[in-house]
């Protein structure tokens, strides 16, 4: 009797057995199975050859990101600020004192910082702090810029921003302003980032106080994100104001979301005689960037709020970009901000302009006087927030007024 073949596996067909099944099979289908099988087939054969080492990956390595400087110093507390009892001696040295000096060919000067600069070790600290005070207090300016606080267990939320100027304002003024600022972080867990200005003069290209201090603020805002990685907002506040109460936290003040949505000024131009207005249904929640708006109509960047988001590094690294920050504004820093605003939707998107009375209650001795409803909604009164002294300088009373009013602070 003869036996019957059994059927063969389907493994032991024929390589164009298997070719004609597969034409079938995809004559049968639609062009999108094609196209989605074929993509299947070059992704598993990319994956299984980027998992085998190659020459060309060997040792390749993405570097640390790092801010002014690629060397760091851990700090003990989220309270950073400079030694400011080296006023004097900074004074002194100046900023020639302090950077390396270059000239090019055509005469050019330029100061410039290194990197790579090592932190002083802490033998290095005790020696120079008895044998040479000049170079101590250069070196430790220098180290000022390396410090960073990323203790992510108790981290802070929000950190204060705000820059001084040994050049221009005296050792009192900048005392009371940083103890303010450390007063009411401490009060509410905060952080603090206080930076000499002059630390950032290499990064800019109008070396001067007068000519690029409105620009060195983004710049130090950039840099605190870097010093605190884990907080959620930086609020830039300028050395020519006090926070005035205290107890009052910036949430309770401002990032609430239904304090905020209040303080929001909704479809008004962006600056003034501007054509493009804000969004009338803007949702305070995606708020990233906030800057108040005063009265007149201009940005008021003597206090900002800005997160660590996308839109708000954005924001930053547009303003800090050589092109931007060189070009002839008909009004510096705020003009540049206006621009931004103006022709990004979707920054505008996320950034809140607000009313000038929560963050930024501008000093008007006259204001004061009168007590008009139109001075209540746009300069400081009493038992506002804060108090700023914009356009103190032209009048060259900005240290007076910040101490007469830090008198009122310190009594409360």
């Amino acid at each position: 009797m003869p036996f019957i073949p059994k059927n063969k596996k389907k493994w032991t067909k024929s390589f164009k057995v298997w070719i004609s099944e597969l034409k079938f099979y995809l004559h049968k289908r639609n062009k999108f199975s094609m196209l989605l099988l074929i993509s299947v087939i070059i992704f598993l054969l990319y994956e299984l050859t980027s998992s085998l080492p190659s020459k060309s990956s060997a040792g390749y390595r993405i570097p640390k990101t790092h801010g002014m400087y690629q060397n760091e110093v851990q700090s003990s507390t989220p309270l950073i600020f400079p030694s400011v009892q080296d006023h004097g001696t900074l004074k002194e040295l100046g900023v020639e004192g302090l950077f390396t000096l270059r000239i090019d060919v055509d005469g050019n000067r330029e100061y410039v910082f290194k990197p790579e600069d090592t932190p002083m070790t802490e033998a290095e600290r005790k020696e120079l702090a008895e044998t040479d005070k000049k170079k101590f207090v250069k070196r430790t300016f220098l180290d000022h810029g390396k410090l960073v606080y990323k203790n992510k267990a108790n981290h802070p939320e929000v950190v204060i921003v705000t820059i001084i100027d040994f050049e221009n304002y005296s050792l009192d003024h900048i005392i009371n302003t940083v103890q303010n600022r450390v007063d009411y972080a401490q009060r509410h867990n905060y952080g603090t980032y206080v930076r000499w200005a002059q630390e950032f003069l290499p990064q800019v290209q109008k070396q001067s106080m007068e000519a690029s201090y409105e620009f060195i603020k983004p710049l130090a805002v950039r840099a605190a994100m870097n010093a605190f990685p884990y907080a959620k907002y930086f609020w830039f506040f300028d050395q020519n104001g006090l926070i005035m109460q205290l107890d009052t936290s910036l949430q309770q003040q401002l990032l609430e979301p239904k304090v905020l949505d209040a303080a929001v000024l909704k479809s008004v131009p962006v600056f003034e005689k501007s054509n493009i207005k804000t969004y009338k249904h803007f949702d305070a929640k995606t708020a990233k960037i906030i800057i108040p708006k005063t009265g007149a109509g201009k940005l008021d960047t003597s206090s900002f709020v800005v997160t660590p988001s996308i839109h708000g590094k954005a924001f930053l690294d547009y303003i800090n970009d050589p092109l931007v920050r060189n070009y002839p504004w008909p009004s510096s820093f705020t003009s540049a901000i206006g621009h931004l605003l103006q022709w990004h939707p979707r920054i505008l998107k996320r950034t809140a302009l607000v009313v000038p009375k929560t963050i930024a209650s501008v000093y008007s001795p006259s204001a004061v006087k009168k007590q008009a409803d139109d001075a209540e909604r746009f300069n400081y009164m009493d038992g506002d927030f804060v108090i700023t002294f914009t356009g103190c300088e032209a009048s060259k009373t900005c240290e007076i007024e910040l101490d007469k009013h830090y008198q009122l602070v310190k009594q409360d």
